[in-house]
């Protein structure tokens, strides 16, 4: 389900106006996944 929301959100946004950074990606695919365990704990 995680990596199927991960593939999701790659998905959106497969080619960007503008290069983006990978860490960039990287970092929001983190605060998500933080979100997600957070509704998911509560």
């Amino acid at each position: 389900m995680i990596l199927s929301f991960i593939m999701l959100l790659h998905s959106l946004c497969p080619d960007p106006p503008f290069p983006t950074p990978n860490f960039i990606f990287q970092y929001f695919t983190f605060m998500a996944l933080q979100i997600l365990i957070n509704l998911k704990d509560r």
